[in-house]
Parts: structure tokens; C-alpha cells; sequence
């Protein structure tokens, strides 16, 4: 993935009435785009520059991605850090399944995954999310003033290659790695952040297909070897998730809305390129 226009931050937050968001991979600093009587200050390029500032998040049409588990831990599995091997003994898992399962959602939509659960009774300072590297996105964007309309094409996203066109019979599916955490001229494989919400830390592990972290190596180019990624949020004292006997049920819904892609002129600033951007996880415990 080109993270070009995208930070490297994670965003969790603790709702009202027992639920908890977690948003991964990237919390788009980005403006939402603008949509509706907003696109008619736009028709150029140009105009897309000055109206956002040559970036923003949009909704994409399709959003795909494999989970593979999700839950929560009494300590972080990845403190090890840099080459280490997770220790997910501390965890309880709402949905774990080995071969991944593919979730994709349309725009606006939801999807819960098949096979969650309840986690064990306890309170928890960490919540984890692991999914595969790889996301799978369909995007349009207009019209424009001008009647233009940009669609993705099955190119993957790069900073210096577009994948639009205005042209619906391209429009297609692209894929978008996340392969470092970095603005994708370094390898860094892990990024701690305070979340934007009160309460909580951010830390995203880029894990090879041994399930290791892969090596921090600060190296020239996206890391190497990345196959999955790993989400740990850790909540302050105080904020930490209670689950009890009286908890019957536990639902995780992915939306996608003002923030799943993210939309931005390449390098030139002569072409339009859309990208990934963050998902929701909504945990609704009952």
C-alpha cells in the first residue's frame, strides 16, 4: 500500500452500553470527501486540490479483508517487540479461525463474521484484531461538476502510477498491501501511538507467515515477508473491557462509511489514485 497520504495511527474508543470500536489499519487524517451539492465546486483536478487539500476519505463500494482472530488479552501478545513470536496465552478470542475468513461489505453496510463468541469472563486491558495484509476495494467518486465520475481499476495503488479512470467499463477491484507502517520508503514493521480517544494506546505489528514480527529493520522499502497484521489496543486503568456472567453475546460489525478508502493525487498531481483506508470494528456485547 502506498501510505503516502495515510498516517500510521490506530483509533479505538470505548462507546456507551458495553461496546467497543476499533478502527484499523489507519486512521486517515484526512477530511471525509465531499459528496452531493459539495462536488459542485469540482471539476478538475485542480479544483480537488484546493477543495481538499489533495487528500480525502471517501466510501468505498466494495471492502474486503481476512480475519483471522479477534479478542481480548490480560497482556499484550507482541511484547516482545521486534522478531519475537506473540504469546496469545493471555487471550480470550471472539472469533479465531486458522484459515482466515473473508469478510467484504458494501458501502454503508456491515457484516458480522461467522463463529464469534463470547469471550471468558474477566476484565481486559488489551484488545487484539489479526488480519491478512492484503485489502481488496472497489471505489468510485463523482460526478464531478463537470459530469466526470472516477472509478478504480484492478491496478494496485502506488503514489507514482494511477489506478482511476473515467471510464465505467474499468471499473474493477484493486488490491492494497499494507507492508510498513512507514511513509513506504523505510521498513517499520511496528508503530505505537496514543489513540485519539481517551483512554487507550495504539500499537500495529506487521507479521510474517510464521505468525513472528517481522524485523524492525528500518530499511529501505516496504518490510519484507509481511503476511498478516496485527492490532493490540491497550486501555488505561479505568478503561479496561469487563466482560461478566450477565454477558449473553458478542457481535462484531465492520463498517467502512467516510473512511474505508482513501483518495489522493499521485506524485504529479496530475492523477487521481484511491487507496485503502481504515475499517470499523464494532464489538456489541449484550
Amino acid at each position: 500500500m502506498d501510505l503516502k497520504k495515510l498516517s500510521s495511527t490506530f483509533l479505538i474508543s470505548i462507546a456507551a452500553l458495553g461496546s467497543t470500536s476499533l478502527v484499523l489499519p489507519g486512521e486517515s487524517k484526512a477530511a471525509a470527501c465531499p459528496t452531493g451539492s459539495d462536488l459542485e465546486a469540482i471539476s478538475t483536478l485542480s479544483d480537488f486540490e484546493n477543495e481538499t487539500g489533495g487528500d480525502c476519505s471517501g466510501t468505498p463500494d466494495e471492502y474486503g479483508l481476512t480475519v483471522y482472530k479477534m479478542g481480548f488479552c490480560t497482556a499484550n501478545p507482541a511484547s516482545g517487540g521486534s522478531g519475537s513470536t506473540p504469546d496469545y496465552s493471555t487471550c480470550t478470542f471472539t472469533f479465531e479461525n486458522t484459515s482466515g475468513e473473508y469478510t467484504s461489505f458494501a458501502a454503508g453496510g456491515t457484516n458480522n463474521l461467522a463463529n464469534s463468541s463470547r469471550p471468558d469472563v474477566g476484565t481486559y486491558e488489551y484488545a487484539i484484531i489479526q488480519f491478512g495484509k492484503d485489502f481488496k476495494l472497489k471505489v468510485k467518486y463523482g460526478p464531478w461538476a463537470g459530469g466526470e465520475t472516477y472509478y478504480s481499476t484492478s491496478q494496485a495503488p502506488s503514489g507514482s502510477t494511477p489506478n482511476t479512470s473515467t471510464s465505467i467499463d474499468d471499473w474493477d477491484t484493486y488490491t492494497a498491501a499494507l507492508e510498513t507502517f512507514s511513509d513506504g520508503t523505510t521498513c517499520a514493521s511496528i508503530d505505537t501511538v496514543d489513540s485519539a480517544y481517551p483512554g487507550a494506546t495504539l500499537t500495529g505489528y506487521l507479521l510474517d507467515s510464521s505468525g513472528d514480527v517481522v524485523v524492525n529493520s528500518g530499511s529501505s522499502g516496504s518490510c519484507s515477508g509481511v503476511d498478516k497484521v496485527l492490532g493490540v489496543a491497550q486501555f488505561s486503568s479505568g478503561n479496561e473491557v469487563a466482560i461478566t456472567t450477565e454477558t449473553t453475546s458478542l457481535k462484531a460489525n465492520f463498517t467502512v462509511t467516510n473512511r474505508g478508502t482513501t483518495i489522493y493525487l499521485d506524485n504529479t498531481g496530475s492523477n487521481l489514485v484511491m487507496d485503502s483506508g481504515p475499517f470499523d470494528v464494532k464489538f456489541e456485547v449484550e
